[in-house]
């Protein structure tokens, strides 16, 4: 009998010291995340070979059952099918030999569908190409048009970071606007239309005024501003165009169809940051870099 109870208290004695020395990962941190995926890391810790893990959108210990079960080196791991704009958890213990650490677990942010925020347009005589920068999404959309205004419309759908314009008409100014197309839970979700880009053909002769950060159609001042930004229309040959201020990534704070030949505009609302002034009058299009102190 007294053999039996030593040999019981031996298995207990194992088993607890077992648990004892499985301790969870530590550092468990994100090292990359993407609109529908990410990846992370983690530190081996004790006697523990294996991690089991899981990612999902419940901030409690997952149940009993997990899909995925990896070794501890290299003691990284990654995930997929998510999307964008939501919080997610990585959940992830230590797997001793059939004995279980307690969990770790982490929270992260995917990132909301943005617009391309680098646009690079390379024009020939009989084509143009535009070229920007894919961030997290899959699909784009892209409307080619003659105004500078936000388009109301669907675009044409590319899966790609460029798309060719042909059949252009020569001295002719087009707009290109373009937006991402991002997925969350399987239905498409849109970021905002890029701030009309100018679009021509090349030409060796005369041809139409570009768009240029260069031209002299207004003057702005101060600037960088505080509050009372002027913004005066220096050409007195063409008709007084339209004025648009707009953040960085396209989105119009104010819009006047038309404006004097002098004009005032209160920033104060504004947060401080670098914005772009967009002036078009049917001609040339002058866009000016604008710092809100």
């Amino acid at each position: 009998m007294k053999s039996l109870l030593f040999f019981l208290m031996f298995l207990l004695l194992q088993h607890f010291g077992s648990t004892a020395q499985c301790n969870p990962p530590a550092g468990l941190a994100t090292t990359f995340v993407s609109c529908d995926s990410v990846k992370f890391k983690w530190t081996a810790t004790g006697s523990g070979k294996f991690y089991d893990y899981c990612v999902d959108q419940v901030m409690a210990t997952p149940p009993a059952q997990f899909p995925l079960t990896v070794t501890g080196s290299p003691a990284v791991g990654q995930w997929g099918g998510l999307h964008s704009s939501d919080v997610f958890y990585i959940h992830m213990r230590t797997n001793c030999a059939g004995v279980y650490s307690s969990w770790e677990t982490i929270s992260f942010n995917t990132p909301r569908c943005e617009a391309p925020r680098t646009i690079t347009i390379t024009p020939s005589t009989s084509k143009v190409l535009v070229k920007w920068n894919m961030g997290c999404a899959k699909e784009f959309e892209y409307v080619l048009d003659m105004s500078p205004y936000n388009p109301g419309t669907s675009g044409t759908v590319v899966q790609d970071d460029s798309v060719v314009l042909t059949g252009l008409t020569p001295k002719t100014q087009y707009f290109i606007h373009i937006r991402s197309k991002c997925d969350s839970l399987g239905f498409p979700v849109y970021s905002p239309w890029t701030a009309g880009k100018p679009v021509a053909l090349a030409s060796s002769g005369t041809g139409i005024a570009m768009n240029s950060l260069d031209a002299k159609e207004i003057s702005v001042y101060p600037n960088p501003v505080n509050d009372m930004l002027h913004i005066d229309v220096l050409s007195a040959t063409v008709p007084i165009g339209m004025l648009e201020l707009c953040t960085i990534d396209g989105r119009i704070l104010r819009h006047q169809d038309k404006i004097e030949r002098s004009n005032i505009i209160d920033t104060k609302a504004l947060s401080s940051g670098l914005y772009f002034l967009r002036y078009y009058n049917g001609q040339t299009m002058q866009v000016i870099k604008l710092i809100r102190q």
